[in-house]
């Protein structure tokens, strides 16, 4: 514990990085693409793409420090002047190297992949959320990539024997191509080993589960009003302050909407709903004279900044910035509320799972200590006591290199004082400004409903209707009484909650809709409200170009979300409320608007919105053109 931060910390004073030069003895391959890449710029390197696959291997490699990808560091070994057995593909254009990366230029046939997902993989699956975190650290990183010539001939080779020989030879190759890597590589990052693997493995699909750990300093979760202590000494305190912790940790465990945990996401997408087995604490680090405590977030299919987000939330609870109840609400599908994100310098990928795939092919995937290897008897893989001894102590490297940061730059200290706590009291009253007019709604009765709309949400008298509203309530009302009423379609299904107030809530659509879809049937149904509807927006809106499309809305408390498709000939969309009903104002991206008979102008593609409780009769109608309805006015389909 004591040698490695200091080597750490002499490698940190030093000002220069290992020289990529082709002075070692290489492979031909190798020394070739060495000496192109000494030849540009070190920021261009991550460019190259690997343009050949052959042999499938499996390499386990780490990152210490804010570097590119981990992928990008295998392209440096020169994957791309390799033969091999598949056709060349054609070298991709110089561009700018971060957008190549972040619009998914990587060939998806190459085979080349990572166990945390990648950004150019989660931009190719169109799941960007799913990236992982360009500053996180990490210990047990896997990658899988093609390569030709492969190390000697292993025992599973049709032409080998299978003798002893064969496997030494192979496990020689294999280690020797592991150094080979190491000399090319900066030293923040550093191949533990090496191991042959099925074709149809690949480190990023067939990763069941991840551990991600987290570093906190054990100050920041004790409440500023309590007296620090040294948790070895006063373990009454400390065994009360575990217990308050993992009373807090638990509430994040099973199948979540975690669309509040990574900017932009709504309830309804898939990459919302997210699998998180444990999040628990992993025990104490100490670094010097500073203490840490280690949590630990084994879950799938991690959002960006998610882990970010559970660790900033968990301190904010332990601090009493934000009540335990925050936690609830923040999960909530029905609402999006702010979480505050722990800075990413103290989170590092720990481990990677392979549990299925190792029981099919019978290869070990995860290293892991001489017992457990014993006990699955795996004859293949990373069986080796030394890859494991290497990468516990690159763990505890990893480690001190966190305390370190920590102790001379303050990277979670000074989040914690100059984000968290003046953040704290906005994101309560935002909390308690939901519960309060959620509360006055339940209180309200219907006999009673006129005098509390009036005196305790401040909005006009739900009986005096204006003018230009009438005709369009007296049709909507008719068109409710018809029994006609269209049902819902399958998407707006899944953003129309059912809630006690409002049951029954049901949209349907009136105007054009792009090709090759038909006109909505309530055209016909109902022509008369599709006319008076058309003629409205014109009333609220002269200056407004004509719209194509009306949703119409009936007692439909949305959930968060955003419109799909795409705005075209108009860039926002026009809604306002009618009916005689309390409550039922329109958030949209945290701000919250009365539209009873108040029109609204907001971007619904592209600006996320929900609707908040409400009692009574409640209609809605919102104005949009669609992408393709462009030369499609309603009121030219009036005239039709």
């Amino acid at each position: 514990w004591r040698a490695i931060p200091m080597a750490f910390q002499n490698i940190l004073e030093s000002t220069q990085e290992v020289e990529y030069s082709n002075e070692h003895c290489l492979s031909s391959p190798m020394i070739s693409a060495l000496d192109k890449m000494h030849s540009e710029a070190d920021q261009n390197l991550h460019t190259w793409l690997p343009r050949h696959h052959g042999n499938f291997m499996d390499l386990d490699c780490v990152a210490l420090d804010s570097i590119p990808s981990k992928m990008r560091c295998m392209q440096r070994i020169g994957q791309n002047d390799v033969s091999g057995g598949g056709a060349a593909k054609p070298e991709k254009d110089e561009g700018d190297p971060n957008e190549a990366a972040s619009q998914g230029s990587m060939d998806p046939d190459a085979g080349l992949g990572v166990s945390g997902y990648s950004r150019a993989t989660a931009h190719r699956r169109r799941t960007p959320c799913h990236a992982q975190p360009r500053e996180a650290h990490a210990v047990s990183d896997m990658i899988t990539f093609d390569m030709d010539p492969p190390p000697q001939a292993s025992p599973r080779d049709e032409l080998s024997d299978g003798g002893p020989g064969d496997a030494a030879r192979h496990q020689a190759a294999c280690d020797a191509l592991v150094r080979e890597v190491n000399r090319a590589l900066p030293w923040r990052v550093r191949a533990f080993g090496l191991a042959r693997v099925p074709r149809s493995f690949h480190a990023e699909s067939h990763c069941n589960l991840r551990r991600y750990h987290y570093m906190v300093p054990f100050w920041a979760l004790v409440p500023p009003d309590e007296e620090l202590f040294d948790p070895e000494e006063d373990r009454t305190r400390w065994e009360l302050l575990v217990g308050r912790l993992k009373s807090v940790l638990k509430r994040f465990h099973g199948t979540l909407k975690m669309h509040n945990f990574h900017h932009g996401l709504v309830p309804h997408e898939g990459a919302a709903q997210v699998f998180v087995k444990t999040f628990c604490h992993y025990g104490q680090v100490k670094c010097g004279d500073a203490a840490f405590v280690c949590l630990s977030v084994l879950g799938d299919n991690f959002l960006t900044e998610q882990v970010q987000r559970m660790v900033g939330l968990t301190v904010a609870v332990m601090r009493n910035v934000l009540p335990v109840e925050y936690v609830h609400r923040a999960l909530d599908e029905s609402h999006i509320l702010e979480v505050p994100k722990a800075p990413p310098e103290a989170l590092y990928l720990a481990e990677c799972f392979y549990s299925v795939a190792e029981t099919t092919h019978r290869i070990l995937l995860r290293p892991r200590r001489q017992d457990r290897r014993t006990a699955l008897d795996y004859d293949s893989g990373f069986d080796s006591a030394k890859t494991f001894s290497e990468m516990e102590s690159w763990r505890a490297g990893v480690q001190a290199y966190i305390g370190w940061k920590e102790q001379t730059e303050r990277p979670f200290g000074n989040w914690l004082e100059s984000v968290l706590v003046p953040q704290g009291p906005a994101l309560v009253s935002q909390m308690l400004d939901f519960e309060a007019r959620k509360q006055t709604i339940d209180a309200m009765s219907p006999s009673g409903l006129c005098d509390l709309v009036c005196t305790s949400l401040s909005v006009k008298d739900v009986v005096d209707v204006p003018h230009e509203y009438r005709c369009v309530l007296q049709l909507l009302r008719e068109a409710d009484q018809s029994g006609l009423w269209p049902p819902n379609s399958t998407g707006r299904t899944e953003v129309i909650g059912q809630t006690a107030h409002a049951a029954g809530g049901s949209s349907f659509s009136v105007g054009s809709m792009p090709p090759p879809l038909r006109r909505p049937a309530a055209n016909t149904i109902f022509p008369k409200l599709m006319a008076a509807a058309f003629k409205l927006e014109r009333s609220l809106m002269p200056g407004r170009e004509g719209s194509s499309t009306i949703a119409i809305n009936r007692n439909a408390q949305f959930k968060p979300h955003k419109d799909s498709g795409g705005g075209a000939g108009q860039s926002t969309s026009l809604i306002v409320g009618l009916g005689h009903y309390a409550g039922g104002e329109l958030v949209v991206e945290g701000q919250c608007h009365d539209i009873k008979y108040r029109p609204l102008e907001f971007n619904g593609w592209t600006q996320r919105h929900w609707t908040l409780p409400f009692k009574g009769e409640r209609y809605s109608l919102v104005w949009f053109t669609p992408k393709g309805c462009e030369a499609m006015r309603g009121l030219d389909l009036i005239h039709e």
